[in-house]
Order: C-alpha cells, then structure tokens, then sequence
C-alpha cells in the first residue's frame, strides 16, 4: 500500500471517529438546561437501580445520578420522589396503582366521638308529693289553703277530684299564720259555687262540719265530711289565732272548710296532735284532738291581697245533708308537685 491510500485511510478514520458518540459517557452532549428542567420524579426514575435501593451504576443513569446528587436526593428520598415504596430489605417497587372495584360493597363508618349522637340529659319531671283540700272563694278561681299545703311544691293543680285538676298558681302565702291563696281558672272548675263566710268566730261547743279529701290516694276520690264540735276557743299554747275541734281529721284534710250549721265557713283546717306521739311522750294516746284557722286571722291575711271574701251574718241551720251538697261546689282536692 502506498502512502497516499495509508493517508486516506487515517483520515477516513479520524473522520468516522469524530462521528461516534463516547460510549462511556453517553448523555454528555444533553444540553444542561433541558437536564435542569428535569422534574423531581422523573429524575429519580432514571437514577434509582430497578428493584432495589441503590444507585443505577448503568452508564446511560449517570447523567441523573448525578443530577439527583446535585440536587441532593438520597436513593431512599428519590424512591419517594418517584412514587415507589421501600420494603424492609431495603428494595424498593413501584407503587400499584389504586384501584376502584366494579361494585364497592357499602361499609358503615364506625361512630366516632363527632359522629355518635349525644344523647340529652334527662328532664327533671313534676310528680305528686301531697294533697290537701282548700276553698274556693270568688268566681275568678281563688282557693284558700294552708301554707304547709303548697310550701314544698315547684306546681300545684286544684279540682273536685284526682281527676279533673287544673292548674294552679301560688298568689300569696303566711307562713305565721299557715295560710294561702292559690288560684285556678274559674271557667274550668265545673259547678264552681264560691264560699261564704261567718261574720264572727266559732264559738265553744258550737256544731261543725269538716269537709275535704283524706287519704286520697287509699280511699274514693269524691269529698268527705265529718261532724264535731268545737272544743276549745284556743289553740296549743292558748294561740288565739287557732281554736280546737273533735271532728276526725286526717292527712289530706289541710286546707279544707269548716262550716256552721247554716253553711257558713267560720274556719280552715290546719292540723292535728299525733296520737303516737303523745301516747309515747305523755303514756295516754289523744284522739280527735285536732285545730282550725279562725276566720278573724283569714279575713286578716285576705285583707292584704287584692280581693274580699262574701260574709253572711245569718245564723239559720240547715240540715248537715244541705251543708254537704254546698260543700261538694266548694271544696276542691290540691295536689303539690316537686322534681324526680
């Protein structure tokens, strides 16, 4: 061979290897913009090794290898980057993509403090605690009581029987003196018949009836009355306010009438002596010892409230039978409520 061919021959191949991409550095001729312009992702995609968590030693992984150095990845944080998960041998595998199943079976949200509903504390309710009996004394409803028949009640109710009460409400009230007003709605107490009182106060030996509902909770529930006389023009402790009776009386009689011969209120029950107790402290039971309310002391307290009571001075007898059926449209059954 001659040198002018040996001449060509090297040049031809200097030619051809000026042509030929280094293969040891495949991607050194990308434009270094276009790799910063790299997103996160796809960078680690191509620096991470396929299944595991080391670096792709692979030339054609050099260039973003590099550039996830740069950038300051690890291989653990370029998994991330690139939506992988790393196992516990260190590998790491593409995530599966999330999948929507054709008929999702529906599943109930397990009740959480914000989901559960809270339930309310319970309602305090009004139930019966007591009974007495009172008088009605005007045509608007008013009832005269005792104040030991409603001092305890949150509500009180007023009727001619358990069972045709209406609502009531506490108008003024004596402690001293055990008395107090109430008042109902006049138009709802049926047969309602206002009382009359005596002018003057009972006087010793006089006849009277006890009218009023006692144990309204074991016997009937229609009124009651009972004959007396009175026995004393005092009470304990020679109490002029109060005056003594034998007319039986017991719980559920507080409050109520009690009448002259004629129909006439000449005073209200208040209490009586506990035969128990007198036979345990004194050795001697006492019976039918029991106190009324003066009409002097009520027309005393009625005096301070806005309204007056209906007097009569008449002193005619009628028969108890007369004096009954008058009470019957007078005296009402009271029923005190408190909380549960």
């Amino acid at each position: 061979m001659n040198k002018s061919k040996i001449v060509a021959l090297t040049i031809g191949l200097t030619a051809l290897a000026g042509c030929v991409t280094n293969p040891s550095t495949p991607n050194s001729r990308l434009n270094s913009s276009i790799i910063q312009s790299w997103k996160a992702a796809d960078v680690c995609k191509k620096a991470l090794r396929k299944n595991s968590s080391a670096w792709d030693t692979k030339p054609s992984a050099q260039v973003a290898v590099n550039e996830a150095k740069k950038r300051g990845f690890t291989p653990d944080g370029c998994a991330i980057f690139a939506g992988r998960t790393v196992r516990a041998d260190g590998t790491i595998r593409d995530k599966p993509p999330q999948r929507t199943p054709a008929n999702p079976s529906p599943t109930k949200r397990p009740e959480t403090a914000q989901t559960r509903p809270v339930q309310p504390p319970p309602q305090p309710q009004l139930i019966p605690i007591g009974t007495g009996s009172g008088i009605i004394v005007s045509a608007d409803g008013h009832i005269l009581t005792n104040h030991h028949v409603i001092s305890r009640c949150r509500a009180v109710s007023a009727g001619f029987n358990i069972n045709d009460q209406q609502p009531s409400n506490i108008i003024d009230s004596d402690a001293s003196n055990d008395i107090a007003l109430i008042q109902a709605d006049g138009k709802k107490l049926k047969n309602l018949n206002f009382a009359r009182f005596r002018m003057m106060d009972p006087e010793l030996g006089e006849e009277i009836i006890v009218a009023g509902f006692p144990f309204a909770s074991i016997l009937s529930d229609s009124i009651k009355v009972t004959r007396g006389i009175v026995s004393s023009s005092r009470g304990i402790g020679n109490d002029s306010s109060i005056f003594q009776f034998d007319a039986a009386v017991q719980p559920g009689n507080s409050g109520g009438p009690i009448y002259d011969e004629g129909g006439k209120i000449v005073g209200i029950v208040s209490s009586r002596l506990d035969s128990q107790k007198m036979e345990s402290k004194f050795g001697s039971n006492a019976e039918n010892i029991s106190f009324g309310i003066k009409i002097s002391t009520i027309k005393q307290f009625v005096s301070s409230t806005y309204f007056s009571i209906k007097e009569n001075a008449s002193r005619n007898s009628i028969p108890t039978r007369e004096v009954a059926s008058i009470a019957q449209t007078q005296t009402v059954q009271i029923i005190c409520y408190g909380l549960r």
